[in-house]
C-alpha cells in the first residue's frame, strides 16, 4: 500500500515504516542529481557556515542514506531541500512531502543527537530555524537546545587559532543568535549564558566577510547585476551586528525575568527603572551603529541599476530595524513612564510588516520564528491598548495595524502550516478589537441620546439599533480581511481581563470553530446557550490539562501551551 504523506500522521506513520523495515524515500538518477545540484548550491548561499559534505559521501547522502554514518549529513541535505521548494518551484508540492519523511525518519536516528559533532549542529541548525514546517514552539526549542547541547560537548567554542577553528567560531556565534532568538520568541531561558561566553573572540572580520549570499548564489546568476568587483563586506557586517544583539538581548532576558526587581550590570546594582533606561539606550545606541555601518557598506556594493540586490540588502536593513522596535517594546512594555514610547516603537514595528514579506529563497529575512511569532510583542501590546481605551484618537490607526497583521500572515502562506494557524490568532483578535470599539461606540452615542446603559438597546427599536450601526460603519469600516463585527460585547462569555484564558486558547486552536459570540447575534439565543456550554465545559475541561506550566518570561504569549493544546486537539 502506498506511503501517506499527511502532515498530522507523518510522525507515526515514519515509527511504523521503521519498525516494519521500510527505509528512506529514494528518489531516481535523474532526480537525485536535480537534488544534489539544488543542495550544493544553497551550502553555497551559506558559505561558510554550512560545510560541504566529502565527495565520497555525497551520493549516499541521496541514494543510499542508511549507509551514511553521519545521520546530520541526511537531515541538513533533505531540510535544506524541503525548504526551498515554495510554491512556483519545478519541484513538486509531493515531492517536499517525501524530503520531510526522510527528516523524520533520520531524527529516529538517536545517534545524532548521541555523538556530538559539527554536521549534526549544523543540521539541527537548519531544522529548526529556517524550515518553516519545524517552526512550531516545541519542535523548535527542542531542536535549538538539541544543538546547543552538542556545541558544548564538543567546546565548539575553543581552539579558533587555525581557519578551521575560524569557521567553528563562526558557527559557535550562529547558534548562540540562534539560542538568544529562541528564547525571546517563545518566553524560555537562554542554554547558552551571555555572561560564561562572555569573552570568546569574534570571528576574524576577514573570515565573516566570506559569508556573503547575495554575491555567492542566485544573484550571481543574474546577468543584470552590477555588484562592484571590491570583496563584499556586507554580509559578514549583518552576522557581526546580530552577534552584538544577541550578547545584548542575553542582558534583556535577564532583566525580562518574572518576580525579579534588581540586577547587576557593569558590576553596579541599580534599581529596575535605571537598568530599563540603560538597556534602552544600549539597544539605540546599536541600531544607529548597525544602520550606519550596513547603508555604508550596502552603498559601496550596489549600483543604481542593481534593484535586485538592493532589494535583498534593504531586507536585511529592515529585519534589523525590526529587531530593534521589537526589543524596544519588550524593555518597556511594563513601565507606566514608557506608554507613549512602548506604544511608538509598536506602532513602527508593526508598520513595517509589509516590507518584511519574504521566501526561503531571500537570504536576509532573519530566522522563521522571528517572521512568525516576533509581530505578536507589538500586536498584543496594540490590541491591550485599543480594549482600554477603543474611543482614542489613534484608534482607527491602531485598528488598521492589527488588520495589516492578518494580510501579512495571509501573505506568509509559504511558509509552512503553522502560518495559517498563527494567522487565525490575528483575526479574531483584531475581530475582537473591532467589536470593543463598536460596543464602545454605541454606547458612547447611548448616553449622548439620554440612554442609561446599552442593554437598554435590546428593548428599543430595530431602527435604532440600525441607526447605530451605520454611524458606527462610517467611523470604523470594517475590513474584507475580517469576520462581520455584528458581536453584542454583553454577550461574550469572558472578560476582557481573560482574553488569554483557556477558553479563548480552545477556540484558537480548533480547525473548524467560529466566534463563540458571533452566532448568537445571527441565530438566537438557543445556538448562544449552546456555545457557553463547549467553550465553558469542554474547552476548559481540555485546556486544563496543560495549564499551570509558568513562562521563564512574562512577556510573551504561552506559546507552548497553545502549541501543545493544538497537538492534543489534532493528533
Amino acid at each position: 500500500m502506498a506511503v501517506q504523506f499527511d502532515h498530522d500522521t507523518v510522525i507515526e506513520k515514519v515509527k511504523k515504516a521503521g519498525k516494519s523495515g521500510k527505509l528512506f524515500y529514494i528518489p531516481n538518477q535523474e532526480e537525485g542529481q536535480a537534488l544534489i545540484e539544488k543542495f550544493l548550491f544553497i551550502l553555497e548561499l551559506g558559505h561558510p557556515l554550512l560545510s560541504r559534505p566529502p565527495v565520497e559521501v555525497l551520493a549516499d547522502i541521496v541514494f543510499e542514506p542508511s549507509k551514511v554514518t553521519k545521520t546530520g549529513w541526511v537531515l541538513m541535505f533533505n531540510s535544506i531541500l524541503s525548504t526551498s521548494i515554495t510554491a512556483g518551484d519545478s519541484l513538486s508540492r509531493s515531492l517536499k512531502a517525501k524530503l520531510r519523511w526522510n527528516i523524520w525518519m533520520a531524527l529516529d536516528n538517536a545517534s545524532l543527537f548521541l555523538d556530538p559533532c559539527e554536521v549534526s549542529i549544523q543540521a539541527l541548525i537548519v531544522l529548526g530555524a529556517h524550515c518553516e514546517d519545524f517552526s512550531t514552539p516545541n519542535l523548535s526549542w527542542i531542536l535549538t537546545g538539541h544543538a546547543c547541547r552538542l556545541a558544548q560537548a564538543i567546546e565548539l567554542h575553543q581552539d579558533h587559532a587555525d581557519e578551521d577553528g575560524q569557521r567553528r567560531l563562526f558557527l559557535f556565534w550562529s547558534l548562540f543568535i540562534i539560542d538568544k532568538s529562541v528564547s525571546l520568541a517563545f518566553g524560555r531561558p537562554p542554554i547558552l549564558s551571555a555572561q560564561f561566553y562572555e569573552h570568546v573572540p569574534l570571528p576574524d572580520p576577514e573570515y565573516l566577510a566570506r559569508y556573503a549570499p547575495h554575491v555567492n548564489g542566485r544573484f550571481q546568476q543574474n546577468t543584470k547585476a552590477h555588484i562592484t568587483t571590491k570583496q563584499s563586506n556586507f554580509g559578514g557586517l549583518f552576522v557581526l551586528r546580530n552577534i552584538l544583539l544577541a550578547k545584548l538581548t542575553g542582558n534583556i532576558i535577564t532583566y525580562l525575568r518574572p518576580n525579579r526587581k534588581y540586577t547587576c550590570l557593569d558590576q553596579n546594582y541599580m534599581v529596575r527603572d535605571t537598568e530599563r533606561r540603560y538597556l534602552k539606550e544600549q539597544v539605540t545606541t546599536w541600531y544607529n551603529e548597525t544602520h550606519s555601518v550596513l547603508s555604508n557598506a550596502m552603498a559601496h556594493e550596489v549600483s543604481r541599476e542593481d534593484m535586485d540586490t538592493e532589494q535583498e540588502l534593504n531586507l536585511g536593513l529592515d529585519s534589523m530595524k525590526f529587531q530593534y522596535h521589537h526589543l524596544l517594546v519588550l524593555i518597556t512594555r511594563s513601565d507606566e513612564n514608557d506608554q507613549n514610547f512602548c506604544l511608538s516603537s509598536t506602532r513602527e514595528a508593526l508598520a513595517m510588516l509589509d516590507r518584511l514579506v519574504s521566501t526561503s529563497e531571500r537570504v536576509y529575512n532573519g530566522i522563521v520564528w522571528q517572521l512568525l511569532y516576533h509581530p505578536f510583542t507589538p500586536f498584543f501590546v496594540l490590541f491591550g491598548n485599543i480594549v482600554r481605551d477603543p474611543l482614542a484618537e489613534s484608534t482607527t490607526e491602531d485598528l488598521n495595524l492589527l488588520r495589516s497583521t492578518v494580510a501579512y500572515f495571509s501573505r506568509m502562506d509559504s511558509c509552512g502550516n503553522t502560518v495559517g494557524k498563527l494567522e487565525k490568532i490575528a483575526r479574531v483578535f483584531s475581530s475582537l478589537a473591532e467589536a470593543s470599539i463598536q460596543h464602545a461606540a454605541r454606547n458612547a452615542r447611548l448616553a449622548r441620546a439620554g440612554e442609561s446603559t446599552a442593554s437598554t438597546l435590546g428593548m428599543s427599536s430595530t431602527g435604532a439599533r440600525q441607526s447605530l450601526d451605520q454611524a458606527f460603519a462610517s467611523d470604523y469600516p470594517s475590513s474584507s480581511l475580517l469576520p462581520p463585527t455584528s458581536y453584542n460585547m454583553n454577550e461574550i462569555p469572558f472578560s476582557s481581563d481573560e482574553m488569554d484564558s483557556d477558553v479563548l486558547l480552545g477556540w484558537l486552536s480548533s480547525p473548524d470553530s467560529t466566534l463563540p459570540f458571533s452566532a448568537s447575534a445571527q441565530h438566537g439565543g438557543e445556538v448562544q446557550e449552546q456555545e457557553h456550554d463547549l467553550y465553558s465545559k469542554s474547552s476548559i475541561r481540555s485546556a486544563s490539562q496543560i495549564k499551570g506550566r509558568k513562562r521563564s518570561l512574562d512577556c510573551t504569549f504561552d506559546w507552548f501551551s497553545w502549541d501543545l493544546y493544538n497537538d492534543n486537539n489534532t493528533m
